[in-house]
């Protein structure tokens, strides 16, 4: 049967769901796209050759971090449809957090030192991890702990990049970390109690499990998502200008 009972949310039956969201909510929905369509059509229209200079690699790297922002948004509104709320709201802030960035970097060149040397030392960590686990569990042969040594020699040096709060404040935009982000975090992005309401309900003196669509914060969601593509346009346009 294709149905929610038996296959969830990759059911056919989704596809009435979605109807139905969108056209409950197809003001909001409407809205949201348009900034999307602006966004995404000057991204394609952009001249990106005047930033081929290592002077404009701090831009080239914003664009990166905005790219990546309106793919989450984009992948927001496809979750919405379908009724998945919860995990709309994990890529609402992760969209914010590649727009913290990318406004960090435009209001200040010198993240780009940050986020090279961050990386460095993620994949030094990294290496660094799994050598040391591995070890203890002998699930590496000589050939691979070689190996993870040689990554964490070619990144020694390498410190942590600057943290979501501080490219927030960078950008100005400490408030919104204070208020989306760490919401967001809190509600969906992790294994906290508060992560499991969209999955729990009342009934009567008891409670029971849900595990389908549902529009509870559809329309809060869709605004955050809105909210976030009008600031990545207005930090960006400047840098997104058609040949």
């Amino acid at each position: 049967m294709d149905d929610i009972r038996n296959r969830g949310f990759l059911a056919g039956e989704i596809d009435s769901f979605r109807r139905r969201y969108r056209s409950a909510y197809s003001n909001s929905f409407a809205t949201c796209e348009a900034k999307s369509d602006a966004a995404t059509a000057q991204l394609f229209n952009a001249d990106l050759a005047k930033l081929d200079s290592p002077a404009q690699m701090h831009v080239v790297m914003a664009v990166g971090f905005w790219c990546r922002s309106l793919r989450a948004c984009q992948g927001a509104i496809l979750l919405l449809e379908k009724g998945m709320v919860s995990e709309a709201f994990s890529l609402t802030r992760n969209a914010y957090e590649c727009l913290f960035f990318a406004a960090a970097l435009i209001s200040d060149p010198g993240v780009m030192e940050s986020l090279k040397s961050g990386d460095s030392h993620a994949r030094r960590e990294q290496a660094k991890s799994m050598l040391d686990i591995g070890l203890k569990e002998n699930a590496w042969t000589p050939e691979q702990v070689a190996s993870l040594e040689e990554v964490m020699a070619e990144h020694a040096g390498g410190k942590k990049q600057l943290s979501v709060y501080e490219a927030a404040e960078k950008a100005g935009m400490a408030f919104v970390y204070a208020t989306v982000y760490r919401g967001l975090s809190f509600i969906s992005s992790h294994a906290t109690i508060a992560s499991t309401d969209s999955v729990f309900e009342q009934r009567g003196e008891g409670f029971g499990a849900v595990f389908g669509p549902s529009d509870v914060q559809l329309e809060f969601c869709l605004g955050l998502v809105d909210t976030c593509l009008a600031e990545g346009m207005k930090r960006l346009s400047a840098y997104l200008r058609p040949a």
